[in-house]
């Protein structure tokens, strides 16, 4: 009878420690949980994909684990050394081979690197691993790069050869030179963040491309990013030219047309997931709807590049 009474005791304290998360588990060292399933079912749904990252580090990370799970493949997360680490990181920059048959940058490398760190962290803070196993892997190093920039001489080409372009895009070009801000910050800028009086434009919004989400407006990259910065009297004239020839075209569009202009754009958003009230205001809507990874860097290599002979440059070179 006392043996009854202490084995009920001693289920009611247990159901007590499992309610309140303290109940007994199974210590690191005598753990052998699949690495691949750790990161695939705990990390990725849990750190990665929990509504607090933007759309673009989740797409990040996934792309990333793909290499790391397939590289880990049936290993046991508990069982995974700083040196089979270290080996991955030098297979990454000597044998693996992107679909276009390039090796990895070493800026992809430290990605990788980074990536690891993350998920061997997460594992030591949930209690799954007894030792953090990249606390003895060094970063790899940078590659230090001169910067690249465009000439006086350059610089003259650029701005006549894009005299020619559509009005839009030479904005657009115009301000990601002389501004310095992100090309998805420029693509999310609308009619009301820029102040004509004080001549500076405020950027509130970033425009991204996923594979997996499409074209998604968002929060700027980091907190910091929020910001009103001044720009060149002659930007804020096109701009202006822009916003009128906007208006006008709009104003002489007929209902039919509207109605499939509309139509035009429901199709798009069902194909991109993009808002479409949202273009109402967007000074460079024409654009978004164009936009993908590449497509302004076309647009660039064959206005200005293969029509006018300007020195290669992409979109994304100019910030």
């Amino acid at each position: 009878r006392a043996a009854d009474e202490w084995e009920q005791q001693e289920r009611k304290e247990y159901q007590k420690e499992l309610e309140l998360g303290q109940a007994y588990i199974i210590p690191p060292e005598k753990r052998r949980d699949s690495f691949s399933s750790f990161v695939n079912d705990v990390w990725l749904p849990l750190y990665v994909c929990n509504g607090e990252q933007k759309p673009t580090s989740v797409a990040f990370y996934k792309n990333l684990s793909k290499v790391i799970v397939d590289y880990f493949n049936g290993a046991a997360l508990q069982e995974i050394s700083s040196i089979q680490i270290q080996k991955f990181l030098v297979y990454l920059r000597k044998d693996y081979r992107t679909k276009q048959g390039k090796p990895f940058a070493a800026k992809t490398v430290r990605h990788y690197y980074g990536a690891l760190n993350l998920i061997f962290s997460y594992a030591e803070k949930q209690g799954l691993i007894a030792a953090n196993p990249m606390l003895k892997v060094d970063a790899p190093k940078k590659d230090k790069k001169s910067i690249d920039a465009l000439s006086i001489e350059q610089a003259k080409q650029f701005f006549a050869a894009i005299d020619d372009c559509p009005l839009d895009f030479r904005c657009m070009l115009l301000l990601l030179v002389t501004s310095g801000i992100r090309r998805g910050e420029c693509l999310g800028l609308q009619w009301r963040d820029i102040n004509e009086r004080d001549c500076t434009i405020t950027i509130a919004r970033s425009v991204v491309y996923t594979t997996e989400s499409g074209i998604i407006v968002s929060t700027p990259k980091t907190a910091d990013s929020s910001r009103t910065i001044p720009i060149m009297p002659s930007v804020l004239e096109l701009l202006q030219q822009l916003k009128e020839q906007t208006r006008a075209s709009n104003t002489s569009v007929s209902i039919k047309n509207a109605l499939n202009k509309r139509r035009y754009c429901v199709i798009l958003a069902l194909r991109h997931k993009l808002n479409v009230q949202y273009h109402k205001g967007m000074c460079f809507y024409n654009l978004v709807k164009m936009y993908s990874p590449l497509c302004h860097s076309r647009w660039y290599a064959k206005v200005c590049v293969a029509t006018n002979g300007v020195v290669h440059f992409s979109v994304c070179s100019f910030v």
